[in-house]
């Protein structure tokens, strides 16, 4: 998403027209106050949260130059990862050993950030401990052809027709890591990081060249995976191969139609890759990785059907005490009270099905996490939930701007102002993003350059240009949006100040000055916001500054009116006011209102507003309340009886005390 700003205005305009034209008023001076109501902040949704991505220190490695310092055994390690490192960079040179600091990267690849755990640290610690790093353990697979057929199952050699075979693989199939995710989204997430990293093509020659052809196995065990069933199933087979002709159509399209460095070809698998296809793969010829959730490994130990994956990964692991398994746990902060516990007791279930202890030597744990920090509190939690304590805790502290850098952008207040209006004068017309690939949009890119300061040649790119023009000197772009969103987090001693997300319309007061209404933002903040989602680095593709955005909307549980149809309120008094709607269009009630409260401002009781979904009329709904001396019976906004509200259900509505 390039437009933070546009895409909160889009959604809200669409979700207020949904609740307009889902509970209609027959009052037009009603709809009028009602659609009022609703655009202002906090009705139905909050204004949006910006979270600036963080910066941290960086080793001054590129990835290459981190794995000179490994043992030998793994120095294959960069020509595995580089698609994490530059995914539209060319491939690697051939391997060059080189000293430290030295530049063996190549082109496209930048520089190895200490991001989270620390990167260069978790290698390092990694090879010191014998474990090897993740992936990097997979580099030393021996030269061998792919994965052995299921019988029967439609599977093909590489380059062939799905129902032919693929050559038998030498050696034992066993799991030698497992990834575990909370939520199947971020399975998705890491099987397409999987997929650029082990399925592009320089890594298959690299593969081809050094490895016999093998391939290093994944694949994502969760309630999508195909098909479930088993294999000797009629009905569950012909759904397999109709999925995989369609996998197979799908990846051919998007592989003829899209050039060889677009991320899109990673978002559906290479049937000719190390990507296990189905299900029954995975049980016959257990993948080296498998990605799941913690909900499917519960089910998975409990099934005979998956009983072989564990059985052959135990008796890999008993054929030599070097074979090691990592456990990958992500989110980790995530388990936490009773689910923790459950999600504890279903991995030391795992580990017993694979023969192992939670202290052998054989286990590699490793967690990643946004709040265990190294103190006494996260070690605990570390011990109760692994049952170990052999942990090294590796954090980093981000890199936070001065208070002054956010002030560099007001000088350029204008510039942006200009470029939203050339790029999209009115976020609602049309009720689409806008095109970064427009001739017009480009065009405005290359002016917003120059007035920053970095006028554009015409064979320069022009997201490029920008990208260099937002983080040049006297712009900082990038520092400014992170410097208004640092917040103290903490009190006393302990206080520390920290990026946090914060509204766009409170960073729009502290960059550029501006106060518009309501959760509206300037045409500046929209400039700005437009320049960095459009911007992209020439080294490696990504915006000079990624932003997370956050929109909360939420239901519209009531409305509430003023019983007084001669309600003073001026805002209700403006509908009334000649030259408006008026006549017979005015409602029969007073003010309306968003939230509960007993009486308006101009007196009038204020009760429940209840609209009929047919005609749009409207109804006063109150609770029931008689007075002894008085034989009318009144309605008013809560129970009379507040002595038995204990005993009585919230939001009850029974016909003898409502009316």
């Amino acid at each position: 998403m390039h437009d933070l700003a546009g895409a909160y205005q889009r959604l809200n305009t669409v979700y207020r027209q949904y609740i307009e034209s889902a509970f209609p008023l027959r009052y037009r001076n009603m709809a009028e106050e009602r659609r009022a109501l609703l655009n202002g902040a906090d009705i139905i949704a909050q204004p949006p949260l910006l979270e600036p991505a963080p910066v941290y220190p960086t080793s001054g490695w590129n990835l290459a130059q981190a794995g000179a310092q490994l043992p030998p055994e793994y120095r294959d390690l960069p020509r595995l990862a580089q698609g994490t490192a530059a995914p539209r960079g060319p491939a690697l040179p051939p391997p060059v050993a080189q000293p430290a600091g030295g530049d063996s990267g190549g082109p496209g690849f930048s520089g190895d950030h200490r991001h989270g755990f620390g990167q260069d640290r978790v290698l390092s610690a990694a090879a010191a401990g014998g474990t090897g790093p993740g992936i990097g353990g997979l580099a030393r697979l021996p030269a061998a052809p792919a994965k052995p057929p299921v019988v029967g199952l439609p599977r093909r050699r590489p380059g062939g027709p799905v129902g032919a075979h693929r050559a038998p693989r030498q050696g034992r199939h066993a799991l030698r890591g497992m990834i575990l995710y909370p939520l199947n989204s971020l399975v998705e997430d890491q099987l397409l990081r999987l997929r650029r990293t082990l399925d592009s093509p320089p890594v298959h020659q690299w593969l081809d060249a050094h490895r016999g052809g093998n391939r290093i196995t994944f694949g994502r065990y969760t309630g999508a995976a195909p098909v479930s069933g088993r294999p000797d199933d009629d009905r569950a087979m012909a759904r397999l191969r109709e999925r995989l002709h369609d996998l197979e159509r799908e990846s051919r399209e998007v592989r003829a139609s899209r050039p060889a460095d677009d991320d899109l070809r990673y978002y559906f698998p290479d049937l000719d890759g190390g990507e296990m296809w189905s299900r029954w793969d995975m049980q016959e010829t257990p993948p080296d990785l498998l990605i799941t959730n913690y909900s499917m490994l519960n089910i998975m130990l409990m099934r005979q059907l998956e009983s072989g994956m564990f059985a052959q990964t135990r008796e890999w692991l008993k054929a030599n005490p070097a074979h090691k398994f990592f456990l990958i746990v992500d989110e980790l902060h995530s388990y936490r009270g009773t689910p923790g516990t459950e999600v504890a007791y279903i991995l030391r279930l795992l580990l017993q099905r694979l023969g192992l202890a939670v202290a052998s030597p054989q286990l590699v744990l490793m967690a990643t996490s946004a709040s265990v920090t190294d103190t006494d509190e996260s070690r605990k939690f570390l011990r109760e939930f692994f049952g170990r304590d052999q942990f090294r805790i590796i954090s980093e502290s981000p890199e936070l701007p001065t208070a002054a850098a956010r002030e560099s952008l007001r000088p350029h207040r204008a510039a942006f102002e200009r470029f939203a209006q050339a790029v999209q004068p009115n976020p609602l017309q049309p009720m689409q993003p806008p095109e970064p690939g427009a001739p017009a949009t480009r065009q405005a890119m290359r002016k917003l350059a120059g007035a920053l300061g970095r006028p554009a040649a015409a064979a320069d790119e022009p997201d490029n240009i920008l990208a260099e023009a937002l983080v040049a000197e006297g712009v900082n772009a990038d520092s400014a949006l992170r410097a208004a969103c640092v917040a103290p987090v903490g009190q006393g001693a302990s206080q520390r100040k920290e990026i946090r997300p914060a509204r766009v319309n409170q960073l729009d007061r502290l960059l550029f000055g501006a106060d518009p209404a309501g959760a509206a933002v300037s045409d500046a903040m929209r400039g700005l916001l437009l320049a960095l989602g459009m911007a992209r680095q020439a080294a490696d593709g990504a915006s000079p500054q990624p932003v997370r955005g956050h929109f909360f909307f939420h239901n519209v549980q009531n409305m509430w009116a003023c019983a007084n149809p001669q309600c003073q309120v001026a805002r209700h008094r403006e509908q009334r006011a000649p030259g408006g709607n008026g006549g017979n269009l005015d409602g029969p009630v007073g003010a309306l209102h968003a939230e509960h409260r007993i009486s308006c401002s101009c007196g009038g009781r204020v009760l429940d507003l209840i609209v009929c979904e047919v005609c749009g009329d409207v109804l006063l709904g109150g609770y029931r309340s008689h007075e002894k001396d008085q034989p009318a019976e009144i309605l008013i906004a809560d129970r009379p009886d507040v002595t038995d509200r204990p005993n009585q259900m919230l939001g009850e509505q029974k016909y003898g005390e409502y009316a």
